[in-house]
Protein backbone atom coordinates (compact mmCIF):
# COMPACT_ATOMS: atom_id res chain seq x y z
CA UNK A 1 0.00 0.00 0.00
CA UNK A 2 1.41 3.65 -0.60
CA UNK A 3 1.66 6.43 2.05
CA UNK A 4 3.55 9.97 1.23
CA UNK A 5 6.07 11.09 3.39
CA UNK A 6 6.71 14.89 4.07
CA UNK A 7 10.87 15.10 3.88
CA UNK A 8 12.12 17.67 2.11
CA UNK A 9 10.52 15.98 -0.73
CA UNK A 10 6.89 14.32 -1.04
CA UNK A 11 8.21 10.25 -1.41
CA UNK A 12 5.75 7.45 -2.65
CA UNK A 13 6.57 4.25 -0.34
CA UNK A 14 5.17 0.50 -0.56
CA UNK A 15 3.67 -0.37 3.39
CA UNK A 16 1.80 -3.35 2.95
CA UNK A 17 0.05 -5.09 6.40
CA UNK A 18 -0.96 -8.63 6.65
CA UNK A 19 -3.15 -9.24 9.88
CA UNK A 20 -3.33 -12.41 11.28
CA UNK A 21 -4.98 -13.60 14.55
CA UNK A 22 -3.39 -14.69 17.64
CA UNK A 23 -3.95 -15.59 21.51
CA UNK A 24 -5.16 -13.85 24.01
CA UNK A 25 -7.55 -11.56 21.95
CA UNK A 26 -4.78 -10.13 20.06
CA UNK A 27 -3.40 -8.95 16.40
CA UNK A 28 -0.26 -9.55 14.73
CA UNK A 29 0.60 -7.22 11.82
CA UNK A 30 2.90 -8.05 9.74
CA UNK A 31 4.75 -5.71 6.81
CA UNK A 32 7.87 -4.94 4.42
CA UNK A 33 10.27 -2.95 5.15
CA UNK A 34 10.43 0.63 3.84
CA UNK A 35 13.54 1.31 1.43
CA UNK A 36 13.97 4.82 2.60
CA UNK A 37 17.50 4.51 4.44
CA UNK A 38 16.38 7.31 6.79
CA UNK A 39 13.54 5.22 8.30
CA UNK A 40 13.89 4.80 12.22
CA UNK A 41 10.84 3.38 13.02
CA UNK A 42 7.06 2.55 13.13
CA UNK A 43 4.09 3.77 14.80
CA UNK A 44 0.76 1.45 14.46
CA UNK A 45 -2.22 2.89 14.86
CA UNK A 46 -5.75 0.88 15.37
CA UNK A 47 -9.37 1.60 16.70
CA UNK A 48 -13.01 0.06 16.55
CA UNK A 49 -14.40 2.31 14.06
CA UNK A 50 -12.58 3.15 10.17
CA UNK A 51 -10.02 6.18 10.26
CA UNK A 52 -10.88 6.78 13.80
CA UNK A 53 -7.61 5.83 15.42
CA UNK A 54 -6.52 6.23 19.37
CA UNK A 55 -2.35 7.70 20.18
CA UNK A 56 -0.01 5.78 18.42
CA UNK A 57 1.91 2.78 19.27
CA UNK A 58 5.54 2.86 18.31
CA UNK A 59 6.25 -0.43 17.35
CA UNK A 60 10.51 0.21 16.60
CA UNK A 61 12.35 -0.63 13.25
CA UNK A 62 10.64 -3.73 13.07
CA UNK A 63 8.36 -5.23 10.33
CA UNK A 64 5.90 -6.86 12.68
CA UNK A 65 4.43 -6.12 15.84
CA UNK A 66 1.40 -7.50 18.00
CA UNK A 67 -1.20 -5.38 19.54
CA UNK A 68 -2.58 -7.41 22.93
CA UNK A 69 -5.70 -6.43 25.39
CA UNK A 70 -8.63 -6.15 22.66
CA UNK A 71 -11.59 -7.57 23.42
CA UNK A 72 -12.46 -10.85 22.11
CA UNK A 73 -14.56 -10.85 19.01
CA UNK A 74 -14.52 -7.27 17.77
CA UNK A 75 -13.14 -5.76 14.88
CA UNK A 76 -10.38 -3.30 14.69
CA UNK A 77 -9.15 -0.88 11.82
CA UNK A 78 -5.20 -0.67 12.06
CA UNK A 79 -3.01 1.67 10.14
CA UNK A 80 0.72 2.44 9.71
CA UNK A 81 3.13 5.25 9.73
CA UNK A 82 7.36 5.60 9.35
CA UNK A 83 9.00 7.92 10.87
CA UNK A 84 12.37 9.20 10.20
CA UNK A 85 15.57 10.12 11.84
CA UNK A 86 14.47 13.66 12.56
CA UNK A 87 11.24 12.85 13.97
CA UNK A 88 9.01 13.67 10.58
CA UNK A 89 6.09 11.09 10.44
CA UNK A 90 4.06 9.91 6.85
CA UNK A 91 0.56 10.29 6.22
CA UNK A 92 -1.56 6.66 6.86
CA UNK A 93 -1.13 3.68 5.26
CA UNK A 94 -3.81 2.26 3.80
CA UNK A 95 -6.20 0.84 5.93
CA UNK A 96 -6.78 -2.95 7.18
CA UNK A 97 -9.73 -4.79 9.34
CA UNK A 98 -9.24 -7.64 11.97
CA UNK A 99 -10.89 -9.63 14.34
CA UNK A 100 -9.23 -10.00 17.61
CA UNK A 101 -9.71 -13.50 18.65
CA UNK A 102 -8.66 -15.76 21.32
CA UNK A 103 -8.47 -19.14 18.60
CA UNK A 104 -5.20 -20.62 17.66
CA UNK A 105 -3.18 -18.27 15.59
CA UNK A 106 -3.88 -19.00 11.50
CA UNK A 107 -1.29 -20.43 9.72
CA UNK A 108 -0.64 -19.97 6.01
CA UNK A 109 -1.11 -23.21 4.00
CA UNK A 110 2.38 -23.79 2.57
CA UNK A 111 2.53 -25.95 -0.16
CA UNK A 112 5.27 -27.27 -3.04
CA UNK A 113 3.65 -26.47 -6.79
CA UNK A 114 5.53 -28.03 -10.07
CA UNK A 115 5.34 -25.54 -12.72
CA UNK A 116 6.57 -26.25 -16.71
CA UNK A 117 7.09 -23.01 -17.26
CA UNK A 118 9.59 -20.35 -16.27
CA UNK A 119 6.99 -17.97 -15.34
CA UNK A 120 5.54 -20.71 -13.15
CA UNK A 121 2.22 -20.44 -14.71
CA UNK A 122 -0.45 -23.66 -14.78
CA UNK A 123 1.11 -24.61 -11.49
CA UNK A 124 -0.11 -27.56 -9.93
CA UNK A 125 0.47 -29.49 -6.57
CA UNK A 126 3.85 -31.78 -6.59
CA UNK A 127 2.40 -34.37 -4.63
CA UNK A 128 1.67 -37.17 -6.90
CA UNK A 129 2.89 -35.24 -9.90
CA UNK A 130 5.32 -37.57 -12.47
CA UNK A 131 7.76 -34.77 -13.67
CA UNK A 132 10.04 -35.04 -16.71
CA UNK A 133 13.06 -32.88 -18.36
CA UNK A 134 13.67 -29.58 -16.74
CA UNK A 135 10.83 -28.10 -14.39
CA UNK A 136 9.57 -25.34 -12.20
CA UNK A 137 9.20 -26.81 -8.18
CA UNK A 138 8.54 -24.07 -5.60
CA UNK A 139 7.24 -22.71 -2.38
CA UNK A 140 3.76 -21.19 -2.15
CA UNK A 141 2.66 -18.70 -0.71
CA UNK A 142 5.93 -16.83 -0.02
CA UNK A 143 4.28 -14.31 2.74
CA UNK A 144 5.77 -14.64 6.15
CA UNK A 145 8.85 -17.16 4.89
CA UNK A 146 12.58 -15.99 5.71
CA UNK A 147 14.19 -19.23 4.24
CA UNK A 148 13.59 -22.50 2.73
CA UNK A 149 15.71 -25.57 2.41
CA UNK A 150 14.88 -27.73 0.34
CA UNK A 151 15.66 -31.83 0.16
CA UNK A 152 15.35 -34.02 -1.96
CA UNK A 153 15.17 -37.80 -0.52
CA UNK A 154 16.03 -37.03 2.55
CA UNK A 155 19.45 -35.19 1.48
CA UNK A 156 19.86 -31.45 1.58
CA UNK A 157 19.94 -29.98 -2.30
CA UNK A 158 19.95 -26.04 -1.62
CA UNK A 159 19.27 -23.26 0.19
CA UNK A 160 17.12 -20.13 -0.17
CA UNK A 161 17.13 -16.99 1.75
CA UNK A 162 15.21 -14.84 -0.81
CA UNK A 163 12.04 -14.94 -2.77
CA UNK A 164 10.90 -16.89 -5.02
CA UNK A 165 12.00 -19.91 -3.20
CA UNK A 166 12.24 -22.89 -6.06
CA UNK A 167 14.61 -26.04 -6.36
CA UNK A 168 16.92 -25.68 -8.76
CA UNK A 169 15.43 -22.60 -11.27
CA UNK A 170 14.89 -24.68 -13.45
CA UNK A 171 15.37 -28.32 -11.76
CA UNK A 172 16.71 -31.04 -13.81
CA UNK A 173 14.56 -34.18 -13.21
CA UNK A 174 17.25 -35.92 -15.34
CA UNK A 175 19.79 -35.74 -12.54
CA UNK A 176 17.38 -38.49 -10.80
CA UNK A 177 16.82 -42.02 -11.35
CA UNK A 178 13.26 -42.44 -12.81
CA UNK A 179 11.01 -43.61 -9.93
CA UNK A 180 9.49 -42.19 -6.71
CA UNK A 181 11.26 -39.38 -4.98
CA UNK A 182 10.07 -37.48 -1.60
CA UNK A 183 10.60 -33.73 -2.20
CA UNK A 184 10.70 -31.18 0.96
CA UNK A 185 11.05 -27.91 2.12
CA UNK A 186 12.21 -26.72 5.57
CA UNK A 187 10.32 -23.26 5.95
CA UNK A 188 11.66 -20.80 8.43
CA UNK A 189 8.84 -17.83 9.08
CA UNK A 190 9.88 -14.61 10.06
CA UNK A 191 9.33 -15.13 13.51
CA UNK A 192 11.83 -17.73 13.65
CA UNK A 193 8.92 -20.74 14.03
CA UNK A 194 9.70 -23.69 11.12
CA UNK A 195 7.26 -26.13 9.14
CA UNK A 196 8.43 -29.31 6.72
CA UNK A 197 6.46 -29.98 4.09
CA UNK A 198 6.96 -32.58 1.38
CA UNK A 199 5.66 -33.96 -1.58
CA UNK A 200 5.96 -37.43 -3.03
CA UNK A 201 6.26 -37.33 -6.96
CA UNK A 202 7.80 -39.76 -9.52
CA UNK A 203 10.57 -39.25 -12.01
CA UNK A 204 10.03 -40.55 -15.47
CA UNK A 205 12.74 -39.67 -18.31
CA UNK A 206 12.02 -42.05 -21.01
CA UNK A 207 15.47 -41.43 -22.35
CA UNK A 208 18.55 -44.31 -21.98
CA UNK A 209 21.42 -45.35 -24.11
CA UNK A 210 19.22 -48.80 -24.79
CA UNK A 211 17.68 -48.63 -28.62
CA UNK A 212 13.62 -47.84 -28.37
CA UNK A 213 11.53 -50.02 -30.09
CA UNK A 214 10.32 -46.99 -31.51
CA UNK A 215 12.89 -45.49 -32.61
CA UNK A 216 13.25 -43.88 -36.13
CA UNK A 217 16.39 -44.69 -38.10
CA UNK A 218 19.18 -42.03 -39.15
CA UNK A 219 18.67 -40.25 -41.86
CA UNK A 220 15.30 -39.54 -41.53
CA UNK A 221 13.80 -36.68 -43.57
CA UNK A 222 10.30 -36.84 -42.32
CA UNK A 223 9.30 -34.57 -39.41
CA UNK A 224 7.98 -35.28 -35.94
CA UNK A 225 6.48 -33.48 -33.53
CA UNK A 226 3.25 -32.10 -31.58
CA UNK A 227 2.65 -30.39 -35.07
CA UNK A 228 -0.38 -28.63 -36.43
CA UNK A 229 -2.29 -30.66 -38.92
CA UNK A 230 0.40 -33.60 -38.88
CA UNK A 231 2.03 -35.83 -36.83
CA UNK A 232 0.61 -36.38 -33.44
CA UNK A 233 2.29 -39.47 -32.22
CA UNK A 234 5.30 -37.89 -30.72
CA UNK A 235 3.95 -34.97 -29.06
CA UNK A 236 6.78 -34.85 -25.89
CA UNK A 237 10.17 -36.53 -27.53
CA UNK A 238 11.41 -37.88 -30.54
CA UNK A 239 13.95 -40.98 -30.72
CA UNK A 240 16.21 -41.85 -33.45
CA UNK A 241 18.98 -44.46 -33.60
CA UNK A 242 21.98 -44.71 -35.97
CA UNK A 243 24.61 -47.49 -36.01
CA UNK A 244 28.14 -47.35 -34.13
CA UNK A 245 30.71 -44.51 -35.68
CA UNK A 246 33.95 -43.74 -34.36
CA UNK A 247 35.00 -39.82 -33.22
CA UNK A 248 33.13 -36.78 -33.16
CA UNK A 249 29.69 -36.94 -35.11
CA UNK A 250 27.21 -33.82 -36.68
CA UNK A 251 23.70 -33.91 -36.02
CA UNK A 252 22.25 -32.33 -38.52
CA UNK A 253 18.81 -31.12 -37.83
CA UNK A 254 15.91 -28.22 -38.18
CA UNK A 255 12.91 -27.41 -35.51
CA UNK A 256 9.50 -26.01 -35.51
CA UNK A 257 8.26 -23.29 -33.82
CA UNK A 258 10.44 -23.76 -30.51
CA UNK A 259 9.40 -20.64 -28.33
CA UNK A 260 12.08 -21.08 -25.25
CA UNK A 261 15.78 -21.26 -25.24
CA UNK A 262 15.01 -24.72 -22.68
CA UNK A 263 12.30 -25.83 -24.50
CA UNK A 264 13.47 -29.12 -26.65
CA UNK A 265 16.33 -30.17 -25.23
CA UNK A 266 18.52 -32.98 -27.00
CA UNK A 267 20.47 -36.10 -25.57
CA UNK A 268 22.67 -38.49 -27.17
CA UNK A 269 22.78 -41.93 -25.39
CA UNK A 270 20.88 -40.64 -22.57
CA UNK A 271 23.38 -37.53 -22.05
CA UNK A 272 21.95 -33.94 -22.67
CA UNK A 273 24.28 -32.29 -25.29
CA UNK A 274 22.45 -29.24 -25.99
CA UNK A 275 18.93 -27.38 -26.46
CA UNK A 276 17.01 -25.99 -30.02
CA UNK A 277 17.51 -22.44 -30.28
CA UNK A 278 13.91 -20.49 -30.67
CA UNK A 279 12.12 -20.31 -34.05
CA UNK A 280 9.59 -18.00 -34.93
CA UNK A 281 6.07 -19.06 -34.41
CA UNK A 282 4.78 -21.32 -36.73
CA UNK A 283 8.03 -21.68 -39.11
CA UNK A 284 10.83 -23.85 -39.67
CA UNK A 285 14.26 -22.90 -38.38
CA UNK A 286 17.14 -23.75 -41.28
CA UNK A 287 19.02 -26.24 -40.98
CA UNK A 288 20.88 -26.94 -37.87
CA UNK A 289 24.03 -28.61 -36.40
CA UNK A 290 25.67 -30.05 -33.78
CA UNK A 291 28.65 -31.64 -32.42
CA UNK A 292 27.84 -35.56 -30.56
CA UNK A 293 31.70 -35.82 -28.95
CA UNK A 294 33.00 -39.03 -29.50
CA UNK A 295 33.00 -39.70 -25.74
CA UNK A 296 29.25 -40.02 -25.69
CA UNK A 297 28.93 -42.04 -28.91
CA UNK A 298 29.16 -45.97 -29.54
CA UNK A 299 31.72 -46.91 -31.62
CA UNK A 300 30.14 -50.25 -32.66
CA UNK A 301 26.68 -50.31 -30.95
CA UNK A 302 23.69 -48.36 -31.85
CA UNK A 303 23.63 -44.94 -30.72
CA UNK A 304 20.32 -42.99 -29.60
CA UNK A 305 19.36 -39.27 -30.11
CA UNK A 306 16.53 -37.77 -28.65
CA UNK A 307 14.61 -34.84 -28.78
CA UNK A 308 12.42 -34.22 -25.67
CA UNK A 309 10.10 -31.09 -25.35
CA UNK A 310 10.33 -29.96 -21.41
CA UNK A 311 7.28 -28.11 -22.13
CA UNK A 312 5.21 -30.97 -22.29
CA UNK A 313 2.95 -32.91 -20.62
CA UNK A 314 0.74 -31.42 -20.56
CA UNK A 315 0.68 -31.01 -24.29
CA UNK A 316 0.29 -27.63 -24.55
CA UNK A 317 2.68 -26.39 -27.16
CA UNK A 318 3.18 -26.76 -30.85
CA UNK A 319 6.88 -28.05 -31.64
CA UNK A 320 8.22 -30.33 -33.81
CA UNK A 321 11.31 -31.82 -35.19
CA UNK A 322 12.84 -32.86 -39.02
CA UNK A 323 15.24 -33.73 -41.36
CA UNK A 324 17.85 -35.38 -39.08
CA UNK A 325 20.84 -37.13 -40.13
CA UNK A 326 24.26 -37.50 -38.42
CA UNK A 327 27.78 -37.63 -40.48
CA UNK A 328 31.32 -37.94 -39.14
CA UNK A 329 33.23 -35.06 -38.01
CA UNK A 330 32.65 -32.29 -36.06
CA UNK A 331 30.46 -29.21 -37.20
CA UNK A 332 31.43 -25.48 -37.63
CA UNK A 333 29.75 -23.82 -36.74
CA UNK A 334 27.05 -25.65 -33.78
CA UNK A 335 24.23 -23.82 -35.25
CA UNK A 336 23.29 -22.01 -38.73
CA UNK A 337 22.11 -19.08 -38.83
CA UNK A 338 18.03 -19.46 -39.34
CA UNK A 339 16.57 -18.74 -42.96
CA UNK A 340 14.68 -15.30 -43.08
CA UNK A 341 17.79 -13.80 -41.56
CA UNK A 342 18.12 -9.72 -42.11
CA UNK A 343 21.39 -8.77 -43.50
CA UNK A 344 23.89 -6.72 -42.28
CA UNK A 345 24.06 -3.61 -41.77
CA UNK A 346 20.36 -3.42 -40.50
CA UNK A 347 19.78 -0.06 -39.70
CA UNK A 348 15.48 -0.21 -38.78
CA UNK A 349 14.71 -1.65 -35.28
CA UNK A 350 13.03 -5.31 -34.27
CA UNK A 351 11.54 -7.27 -31.19
CA UNK A 352 8.23 -6.80 -29.56
CA UNK A 353 8.54 -2.80 -29.84
CA UNK A 354 5.03 -1.11 -28.50
CA UNK A 355 3.45 0.78 -31.96
CA UNK A 356 6.38 -0.79 -33.92
CA UNK A 357 7.56 -4.22 -35.27
CA UNK A 358 5.98 -7.55 -33.97
CA UNK A 359 6.97 -10.15 -36.66
CA UNK A 360 10.42 -10.52 -34.33
CA UNK A 361 8.67 -10.92 -30.60
CA UNK A 362 11.29 -13.71 -29.34
CA UNK A 363 14.53 -13.65 -31.19
CA UNK A 364 15.98 -11.56 -34.41
CA UNK A 365 18.35 -13.36 -36.83
CA UNK A 366 20.81 -11.27 -38.98
CA UNK A 367 23.34 -12.76 -41.00
CA UNK A 368 26.56 -11.32 -42.78
CA UNK A 369 29.27 -11.91 -44.94
CA UNK A 370 32.73 -14.16 -44.12
CA UNK A 371 35.21 -11.85 -43.09
CA UNK A 372 38.98 -12.42 -41.90
CA UNK A 373 39.93 -11.94 -38.16
CA UNK A 374 38.06 -10.63 -35.19
CA UNK A 375 34.65 -8.70 -35.68
CA UNK A 376 32.89 -6.15 -34.02
CA UNK A 377 29.02 -6.21 -33.28
CA UNK A 378 27.66 -3.00 -33.24
CA UNK A 379 24.24 -2.49 -31.84
CA UNK A 380 21.45 -1.05 -29.78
Amino acid sequence: MQIKKQIKYVLALLLIVFPTTALAASVTLRWQANQEPDISSYNVYYGTQSRDYGPPIPAGNTTSYTVDNLTEGSTYYFALTAVDTSGNESGYSSEVMANATSSEPATEDYQLLLSYNSDRSNALKLDDQTISGDVYIFLDPEAYVSQVVFSIDGQAHNTENYAPYDLGLPFDSTSLSNGTHTISALVRLQDGSTQTISAICAVSNQVSSEVESNSIPLPAPASYGNIKGGDQTHVNQVSYSFAGMAGDVTLSYRVWDVDFNDEVRIYVNGTAVGYALTTKNDTWSGGRTLTLPSSLVNDSSTNTVVFTNTYNPPNTYYWGVGNVSVASGSSTPDVIVDDGSIPLPAPDSYGNIKGGDQTHVNEVSYSFDGMAGDVTLSYR
